[in-house]
């Protein structure tokens, strides 16, 4: 993960400002989104599939502020 995509992803998401459907499409690093998911910064429901990663509801959670 690169410092400036988490701080990127995380502004966004303080601000609320993230898509509401994050895929490739969305013009985000989805590793960085991914491994702040893992470490429980950002809250999203995961519908990955075999064509690539893939996230909705994408929200900030306690320890991401």
């Amino acid at each position: 993960m690169k410092k400036e995509d988490v701080i990127s992803i995380l502004k966004l998401a303080q601000d609320q400002k993230l898509p509401e459907n994050l895929n490739s499409d969305s013009g985000l690093n989805l590793d960085s989104v991914k491994g702040l998911i893992e470490r429980g910064y950002i809250q999203a429901i995961d519908i990955s599939s075999k064509s690539g990663d893939g996230f909705i509801k994408p929200k900030i959670t306690l320890a991401g502020v």
